[in-house]
């Protein structure tokens, strides 16, 4: 039977709880330029997640992450341009 380390670090065997934290990798798909390479991560139940992960450089992204963050880059930009217009009206 496969084991499993536990808190304080000794091997315990597989229980039941860990096989159904276990996720499926699902809909793999590489980039035409070979660069990304994305795919849909699932557990047994609940929401299931998209990674991105570049085949060289930075680790992974989530998708949703990857969304947050250029929404906030998106409003930055806004924000600096409503800035610009308002000192020229002046």
């Amino acid at each position: 039977m496969e084991t499993k380390e536990d808190t304080s670090g000794a091997l315990r065997p597989i229980q039941l709880e860990d096989m159904l934290a276990w996720k499926n990798i699902r809909s793999a798909s590489v980039s035409n330029n070979g660069i990304w390479f994305a795919y849909n991560l699932s557990p047994n139940k609940g929401d299931s997640e998209v990674i991105i992960r570049q085949t060289k450089g930075i680790p992974y992204l989530k998708l949703d992450d990857y969304l947050k963050e250029c929404a906030k880059k998106r409003m930055k930009k806004t924000e600096t341009k409503k800035a610009k217009k308002g000192d020229k009206e002046k």
